[in-house]
């Protein structure tokens, strides 16, 4: 055998041993995250076992909304996704005038799944997560705001009594860390325990309703306070305000951020 074939015969045993290095780095790699694989539950979106860092959504529909109040609205919830990160949950409730008289059932709790974006080429496919993440999770949301009644004839609004209720489910269930809380209301609260329309908001004491004051300790808060014309407006401009911010200070939230939606 001359040199120039024992040269070769070499080269070709490297890159064989080099293939076969490779194919054992590659199959191990693609192994590992097999099993390393976390689970998730199918109706929730959740990874099974572990604290769910959540943002809670309350829809105060009882006072209808305006077409362009409905517009903002979408687009506001639309922003509130883009903020939402992988894993983390997104509960959407409404303030339920009827058989609750506070909070409703949750109208949507999953948690936000992979977009696409990060996907694991080894082991995942990325047209099936964003199909999932489309009509899974974003559809869904979006199903909701898109029928938001530009009507409504509800008699009473809980508004307070669905915060507190949140504040009790939650400290209930040690599943969920609620960080976030966003609230799309004209906050004109209307109950037999507390009503502005039958009150002046200012004679309204925080110590006189203060089993209804929810537990928000640590949580951030969003408004986005939908206005109103006529007797309401006058309603909302009476102090209204002023009343809430001291209710969520006493609620011990961490921030509060109030944005008008005409």
């Amino acid at each position: 055998m001359s040199l120039l074939e024992d040269d070769a015969k070499s080269t070709h045993n490297w890159l064989l041993y080099i293939g076969v290095a490779l194919f054992i780095i590659l199959a191990s790699g693609a192994a590992w995250s097999i099993l390393t694989k976390k689970k998730y539950d199918s109706v929730t979106l959740c990874e099974e076992g572990a604290i769910s860092a959540t943002t809670v959504l309350l829809i105060d529909k009882t006072g209808g909304f305006s077409p362009n109040q409905k517009r903002v609205l979408m687009r506001a919830v639309e922003a509130e996704i883009e903020k939402l990160e992988t894993d983390k949950r997104l509960t959407v409730y409404e303030v339920d005038d009827g058989l609750y008289e506070g909070l409703s059932k949750p109208v949507f709790d999953r948690c936000r799944p992979k977009d696409g974006t990060d996907v694991n080429q080894l082991v995942e496919n990325k047209q099936m997560i964003e199909k999932s993440f489309n009509e899974d999770f974003l559809g869904k949301i979006q199903l909701i705001t898109s029928t938001l009644d530009e009507k409504s004839d509800a008699k009473s609004s809980p508004i307070i009594e669905s915060l507190s209720d949140i504040s009790t489910l939650y400290k209930i269930d040690s599943h969920i860390n609620v960080e976030r809380l966003v609230v799309i209301s004209d906050l004109l609260q209307h109950s037999p325990n507390i009503s502005f329309y039958k009150n002046d908001i200012e004679a309204i004491e925080i110590d006189d309703i203060s089993s209804f004051i929810p537990d928000l300790f640590g949580v951030d808060v969003q408004i986005y306070w939908i206005q109103r014309e006529n007797n309401e407006q006058k309603i909302q401009n009476s102090g209204l305000i002023n009343w809430w911010e001291r209710t969520f200070e006493a609620a011990t939230v961490n921030n509060l951020s109030i944005m008008k939606v005409r």
